[in-house]
């Protein structure tokens, strides 16, 4: 289980990108329940630098900022001691203007917060089978 941190702009939680070189890089996710579509969204200029490989795009998808068209990556994240392959969201700002966890996540994790106490867990499904 790893925690997370409760903020005005959101619930965050620090998740590990694994680069095609199995380098380990860190990073705050935003939980955003607004992003429905994906699992993983994060900024096309992050993810080139993470060399993950093209698979779909995917056109029409409903954003806060009307429907918008995304790259679809296979990338790879480190959470919660465990190595998960996920499709990536890849888009532009406004779409996507940092590393988000979105509404699908919930199939993968378990995430819980407490705002009155300030508290947010994160616990991949497969560690509680």
């Amino acid at each position: 289980m790893i925690n997370g941190r409760i903020t005005r702009q959101g619930i965050y939680f620090e998740i590990d990108l694994i680069t095609s070189d199995g380098e380990l890089i860190p990073v705050d996710a935003l939980f955003d329940t607004g992003f429905t579509s994906g699992i993983l969204g994060i900024h096309a200029q992050d993810v080139e630098a993470l060399g993950w490989q093209y698979i779909a795009t995917e056109r029409g998808v409903p954003t806060a900022n009307g429907e918008a068209d995304f790259l679809i990556d296979r990338g790879q994240v480190f959470v919660d001691e465990h190595q998960i392959e996920v499709p990536v969201f890849v888009g532009q700002f406004p779409e996507i203007d940092r590393v988000i966890l979105g509404y699908q996540a919930l199939e993968l994790f378990y995430i819980t917060f407490d705002n009155k106490q300030n508290i947010a867990t994160l616990e991949v499904k497969l560690a509680r089978q």
